[in-house]
């Protein structure tokens, strides 16, 4: 088992959504991409608070955790997997603790307080676009459902490269 901090965020859905995450991307046929939140000493906070700090990022929705596995068109599961939940602290608690956003507080309150209120009308709404997102039943073509990709290569240039077929 990996010490705590060197692979896994210390809570228990950082660990399992990371350990999912993996296994998913491993899994997968073809190429896949992870995107991770990281701090850095450039960010101005102190290092030994980030795994602490990567939970705020988490619990402002600034960095919310969510997977994609087209492969969950074939189950009873949907695609997009939202894993963490609603946002409960505000985004200037989490900003504020990183030079980078601080310092603007600073130097020019009237702009850190406005571009602090766009931050947060916008991690509200691509929230609200996520838990859209959760609920989207999407079938891609070849993964099932009946569907089946032919690819035409016939080289007429029609713009038609692939059709789909449906198979009873």
């Amino acid at each position: 088992r990996p010490p705590r901090s060197t692979l896994f965020p210390y809570t228990t859905l950082f660990r399992s959504q990371t350990l999912k995450t993996f296994l998913e991307a491993e899994a997968w046929g073809g190429p896949s991409l992870i995107i991770a939140y990281s701090q850095c000493i450039a960010h101005g906070i102190d290092m030994s608070t980030g795994m602490s700090h990567q939970k705020e990022a988490v619990n402002s929705g600034y960095w919310p955790l969510y997977r994609f596995d087209p492969r969950h068109t074939e189950t009873d599961h949907l695609p997009f997997q939202l894993d963490s939940r609603k946002p409960k602290i505000p985004y200037t608690d989490f900003a504020n603790k990183e030079a980078r956003f601080a310092m603007l507080s600073r130097i020019d309150p009237e702009a850190h307080a406005r571009l602090s209120r766009i931050a947060q009308q916008d991690i509200n709404e691509r929230w609200h676009l996520y838990e859209q997102m959760a609920g989207v039943e999407r079938t891609v073509p070849g993964m099932g459902h009946g569907e089946v990709v032919e690819s035409n290569e016939s080289g007429s240039g029609s713009g038609n490269a692939d059709t789909v077929k449906e198979v009873s």
